[in-house]
């Protein structure tokens, strides 16, 4: 399935094809997708990517597209990975108390959204590799396919349509397609299980 059968499923079950109704779909198509990245766990939205950071400088920026950080990397001059572990800011800063202080990192913690701490503060500037969940970009009339017009179509297809069910003030419809959308997110699930 891509986006325009997609729009021509949602125009042929609601039985919309009214101007309103069309200007609608891409909104419940954009929740669909919102929805599936937060309920799949998937390696299908994993993404690999190097941040650098600075000698004496504690602080280091979130991937700004990562909803959610699967782990970190520190990478040494000779290209070996060492595993960053994920503390508390309380166990970091108790840990390292003074940031002036520089050694190796071992930890990392959460400052705020889109901020991490690093414990010990770098004693060289390097890099990281950080895994996370990003979104996959959207679909749309110029970007026709994505993981979820490949792999989660069916899913795609019912999380819109219960939200264009909303959009129609029908709750009971809305509510049919909530019990399609949860066996079908079952079976991914359990797919997604199994390919661990």
């Amino acid at each position: 399935m891509n986006y325009n059968a997609l729009v021509s499923a949602l125009a042929a079950t609601t039985e919309l094809e009214s101007t309103e109704s069309m200007t609608q779909f891409p909104f419940a198509i954009n929740i669909a997708e919102e929805r599936l990245t937060r309920d799949l766990d998937t390696d299908g939205m994993t993404v690999f990517a190097t941040i650098s950071f600075t000698a004496g400088n504690a602080f280091v920026a979130r991937p700004s597209a990562a909803r959610l950080v699967l782990g970190m990397h520190r990478i040494d001059d000779n290209g070996q990975f060492y595993p960053l572990f994920l503390r508390t800011p309380e166990f970091a800063r108790q840990y390292w108390p003074i940031r002036t202080s520089v050694s190796v990192p071992m930890f990392y913690a959460p400052q705020g959204f889109d901020v991490y701490l690093l414990v010990p503060t770098p004693v060289s500037d390097g890099n990281i590799e950080a895994s996370y969940v990003q979104r996959p970009a959207a679909i749309s009339t110029n970007n026709q396919e994505n993981w979820f017009t490949s792999y989660a179509s069916n899913a795609l297809f019912y999380a819109a349509m219960i939200e264009m069910s909303k959009w129609m003030k029908n709750p009971a419809m809305a509510q049919l397609w909530e019990n399609e959308y949860q066996l079908e997110l079952k079976s991914l699930l359990r797919e997604l299980r199994r390919t661990r």
